[in-house]
């Protein structure tokens, strides 16, 4: 079987480092935006940006203790839970991706590896949870400030919590997949290797879904919590359920671009040595070689793979669904 031509260091290096240069645009644009136009670390006049005053005058005081306000915590602890074991799955996946990805090194390595991926990805979500809890006019603190806080007075550490856990868990994916296109100088991977790193990254998209779609309804729990707050089918009721809509919203998309940025760079670069060996192996007739090996997708294998990546912008729909099938069985 002919080999494949190897790449240099430096180039083999920045290849494997193209999911994480991805999600490091990705963040800096994102954290860029956010800060110039979003965020205020004071609640001064000058840089309060919504005033939410009048919706907060028709929130009923006692709908925390009522039945249906037991039934939002319950789903929220159930939301929580999930979240947190799935995340713990998602991580455990990546660690042991980057385990079975760099199997040329030795098993002391590899462990030291996922210890320093894992650290770094823990740093990288406290410092952005410290960072967004200076932002006084969020408008998730301050629904769920005025809301939830009444029968439950953590529920931001909480939220701090589970927002540095999602950062955790979309570190640790990038990093997987760093690991999973990384190939040392003069190494070559031949048909098994490939097909295997490719099946090593559908699990970890998978994994990765599940932990961030579940951290959208985790937030869609809490804000829905905070939403029963309001009258049923009032006017400022309908204005706070518009904005948490569309905060759910943008932490999916947020979501799916981390999914995105670790997924799209790896596969591309894994089919791009799956075609250049089998142009290869097989110059006359590259693509029949591919499609008796499967390493050609068709729409059905396409189809699970996108809906993965654009899970955490289809939850929230899913989420709003759920709450209002829960107050229709409440009378509320």
């Amino acid at each position: 079987m002919p080999k494949q031509a190897t790449v240099g260091s430096f180039t083999s290096c920045f290849l494997s480092l193209t999911p994480l240069l991805a999600s490091i645009v990705a963040f800096f644009i994102y954290g860029l935006m956010y800060v110039n136009f979003l965020y205020c670390a004071d609640n001064s006049p000058q840089c309060r940006l919504i005033n939410l005053q009048s919706v907060f005058r028709d929130i009923r005081p006692e709908t925390g203790m009522s039945v249906a306000g037991y039934l939002d915590r319950v789903t929220w602890t159930l939301a929580g839970g999930l979240h947190l074991l799935v995340s713990l799955a998602a991580i455990l996946v990546s660690g042991l991706v980057i385990y079975h990805a760099l199997n040329g090194y030795r098993a002391r390595v590899r462990w030291m590896l996922i210890l320093i991926a894992l650290i770094v990805a823990a740093d990288m979500g406290l410092i952005t949870a410290l960072l967004t809890a200076a932002d006084a006019s969020s408008p998730a603190r301050l629904i769920l400030a005025r809301t939830v806080a009444r029968v439950m007075i953590d529920i931001d550490f909480y939220n701090r919590l589970f927002d540095a856990l999602g950062i955790t868990v979309g570190m640790m994916l990038t990093f997987a997949a760093c690991a999973l296109i990384w190939r040392d100088k003069g190494e070559t991977q031949g048909e098994a290797e490939l097909k295997r790193r490719l099946r090593l990254l559908r699990a970890l998209l998978y994994a990765g879904a599940a932990a961030l779609i579940i951290g959208v309804l985790r937030l869609a729990a809490a804000l829905n919590w905070g939403g029963g707050f309001w009258a049923s089918g009032s006017a400022s009721g309908r204005e706070a359920s518009a904005l948490i809509n569309g905060i759910i919203s943008s932490l999916g998309i947020s979501y799916t671009l981390i999914l995105v940025s670790m997924y799209l760079p790896t596969v591309l670069i894994l089919n791009a040595r799956v075609e250049s060996l089998a142009h290869a192996v097989a110059p006359e007739n590259p693509k029949e070689w591919l499609d008796k090996r499967g390493l050609i997708l068709s729409y059905r294998g396409y189809l699970p793979r996108l809906l993965a990546l654009l899970g955490p912008v289809l939850i929230g729909p899913f989420g709003q669904l759920l709450n209002a099938l829960i107050k229709m069985t409440t009378g509320e």
